[in-house]
């Protein structure tokens, strides 16, 4: 199912263009009110969602860039085998690929600790009145949207190995 592969490829673009038009455009920690509830602003995360492993040592940059390297080949491998039934957890995956790999190539492109911008560029924020949801970015919007797909598809799609083994019997 590599055929899908132009949703990782696309989701990497959009990831990647939305954040040069922000670091280019905003002030790093400049926010601006968008509608309400809904602001841009510009910051770095150098850990994972929710800021989990941000103040953590040197080690932090390797594990993370390794974790990512491994689940983006096996991601790869898994999308590369999958049956033409399979085509919504395809989707699925190939947009959590592309959330991974442009997460990925922040940490290779911003990786200034002295001047705070070490990690992923978020510029999404969401809030209601006083409580501010975590900054986030496309790729992690198409990491949520791609595992919603991929949940969507074991709960909801018949397992078609399943029905060829009850035939075959």
């Amino acid at each position: 199912m590599l055929k899908y592969l132009w949703v990782t490829f696309v989701v990497v673009i959009l990831d990647q263009w939305s954040k040069y038009l922000i670091f280019s455009q905003v002030a790093l920690h400049d926010r601006i009110n968008v509608l309400p509830m809904f602001d841009i602003t510009y910051s770095h995360n150098p850990g994972v969602a929710f800021s989990f492993l941000a103040n953590a040592g040197v080690w932090k940059w390797y594990f993370l860039v390794g974790m990512t390297l491994t689940l983006a080949t096996i991601l790869f491998i898994w999308i590369s085998r999958m049956k033409p039934w399979e085509k919504i957890q395809a989707i699925g995956m190939s947009m959590v690929l592309g959330g991974a790999i442009g997460n990925l190539t922040d940490r290779f492109l911003h990786n200034d600790t002295a001047a705070d911008k070490e990690g992923v560029v978020d510029f999404i924020l969401v809030y209601w009145n006083d409580s501010l949801f975590p900054a986030f970015n496309i790729a992690d919007s198409a990491i949520s949207i791609g595992v919603v797909f991929i949940l969507w598809f074991m709960i909801f799609v018949p397992d078609q190995n399943s029905k060829e083994s009850l035939n075959n019997e």
